[in-house]
């Protein structure tokens, strides 16, 4: 139910307009009426789908600093019952008392947004963003005429601080977002942190739990999906131009492949788990998927960006490049940025894979990530240093 009016609000500008006043003069004249908690933090990680991200590697962390004990944590989910292990406090994203908390607050961290749409923030609150990717796809006011209802929200933020790691991502977020640079804090993503901390630390035991054979090398395939291709009832109908018997056959002898997609895309190609091809498009931490791996395919994933600071191949297999740019818009030809090689089909691909040149790629690797990835390895402690100046 819940699910279906979302869709609804979201697919009508008129119920949009509705909600978004309504909710918004209904709020912000509830927060007058409700005393500030100055121990309070709200947390959420993708509109509380997840325990995951940025947000859940700064909670950790507060957990063992003295500097936070006194503080109160509450997580916002959409089911709340499958977060067991999380001892903080949890309320259900889509109840009213998640607004009672919100607006009590002193202080937000979330990926995206807590505002659900509306313009509102608590009186006292300290809002902390720490984004979600690195853009290759555009956003917000970069985005063209009527294309995603987020393009007319971005203007409505009242974020404090919004977390870069880099200097091209801050210009992006400024125009795009429509944000003062001062705002922006050039800390890194405290997610990627462990890339390197864990790195050859817990890769033995993430094959075992996986079931990969310690001899073969590891390919992440993770595409993005493609928001214009969908059915009148919001159903993914297209998938990447793909046969995984044909890579079992060719890559089988020294590969393993892990699959994620997203999980309607994966519901297209019906992938069944073998040896060879592993579908981990449920799998919980996205982290551990990138350490055990040795080799990234994607396309117009953020998820470039990440894997970069592991000094580890990457290929681009953008099968419908000017389609892409010319529906979604994006910021730079991904594909000239790692290779000059433009890999346009499978037969291309699995061809690029069994004679790659590992060093050629990896200092490729490099040259990509000093470009768009100049800080990294030390945000979740910025993160905190930011959060303890400005609310303790």
């Amino acid at each position: 139910m819940v699910a279906r009016l979302k869709s609804l609000i979201r697919g009508s500008k008129f119920l949009y307009d509705l909600y978004y006043i309504l909710g918004s003069l209904f709020l912000n004249l509830l927060k007058y009426l409700l005393p500030v908690d100055d121990k309070l933090i709200l947390l959420s990680s993708y509109s509380g789908r997840k325990y995951d991200d940025s947000p859940k590697y700064i909670y950790e962390q507060m957990l063992k600093d003295e500097r936070f004990r006194e503080m109160r944590f509450v997580w916002a989910f959409e089911k709340e019952d499958e977060y067991p292990n999380i001892k903080s406090e949890k309320v259900n994203i889509n109840s009213f008392r998640y607004w009672i908390l919100a607006l009590k607050a002193r202080c937000w961290i979330t990926n995206v947004s807590i505002e659900r749409g509306l313009n509102v923030k608590g009186r006292n609150v300290f809002y902390l963003n720490t984004w979600h990717g690195t853009p290759i796809k555009k956003l917000g006011n970069d985005l063209s005429t009527g294309k995603n209802i987020f393009k007319t929200n971005v203007k409505r933020w009242r974020l404090d601080v919004l977390l870069s790691q880099s200097s091209y991502e801050t210009e992006v977020y400024g125009r795009a977002f429509d944000f003062p640079l001062t705002k922006i804090e050039l800390t890194g993503y405290p997610r990627n942190d462990v890339l390197l901390e864990n790195r050859g630390v817990d890769i033995a035991r993430i094959k075992k739990l996986l079931g990969i054979e310690k001899r073969k090398k590891v390919i992440l395939y993770a595409p993005t999906f493609r928001e214009s291709m969908v059915d009148e009832k919001g159903n993914f109908i297209s998938s990447p131009p793909i046969d995984f018997d044909k890579w079992e056959q060719c890559l089988s002898f020294g590969f393993v492949v892990l699959f994620r997609a997203h999980s309607a895309v994966n519901k297209i190609l019906n992938v069944q788990s073998n040896s060879f091809l592993i579908d981990v498009s449920m799998f919980d931490c996205l982290n551990d998927l990138m350490l055990v791996s040795d080799i990234l395919i994607s396309d117009y994933s953020s998820i470039f960006f990440d894997y970069s600071i592991m000094d580890k191949p990457m290929l681009c297999f953008a099968y419908d490049y000017d389609c892409y740019n010319r529906e979604r818009g994006l910021y730079f030809d991904i594909r000239k940025e790692l290779s000059d090689e433009i890999i346009e089909n499978e037969n291309q691909l699995l061809d690029t894979i069994l004679h790659l040149d590992y060093q050629k790629r990896i200092q490729r690797t490099i040259a990509f990530r000093n470009k768009y990835v100049t800080e990294y390895g030390h945000a979740t402690l910025k993160s905190l240093d930011i959060l303890a100046e400005n609310i303790l």
